[in-house]
C-alpha cells in the first residue's frame, strides 16, 4: 500500500511542473524575453548637443559637439542612451550599423 502512494506522489509531482512549466511557456511568448547582455538595439532618436566653457575674457569657446543617441531593444523594449562626443555631421543612418553595447 505503501508503494502505491509514493507513486501517486510522483505522478502529483510531475504533474505540478509540466503546469509550471506550460505557464511559463505562455507568458515568454506575451512578454518578450531578452537574455541579459545579448538586446538586439537599434536607433531610435538622436539629440545633438554642444558643450561649451568660458574663458578669462569671457568669451563662449566651443568645448565639444557631440550627441545621445536613444537606442531600443526589438525584442523586450529596453532603452539606452549613449553619448558620442566629437562627431561631425550625424544622421540617424550613421548609427543604423552601431549597435548599443
Amino acid at each position: 500500500m505503501i508503494e502505491f502512494t509514493v507513486i501517486y506522489q510522483i505522478f502529483a509531482i510531475i504533474a505540478i511542473l509540466s503546469v509550471i512549466s506550460i505557464i511559463n511557456s505562455k507568458k515568454r511568448q506575451i512578454m518578450k524575453f531578452c537574455i541579459p547582455f545579448f538586446h538586439d538595439y537599434n536607433p531610435i532618436s538622436i539629440e545633438r548637443y554642444n558643450k561649451y566653457y568660458y574663458n578669462s575674457l569671457g568669451e563662449k569657446i566651443i568645448e565639444w559637439r557631440g550627441v545621445y543617441v536613444t537606442y531600443k531593444c526589438n525584442n523586450c523594449g529596453k532603452i539606452i542612451i549613449k553619448d558620442y562626443k566629437k562627431v561631425g555631421d550625424i544622421t540617424l543612418e550613421n548609427f543604423k550599423t552601431k549597435k548599443g553595447k
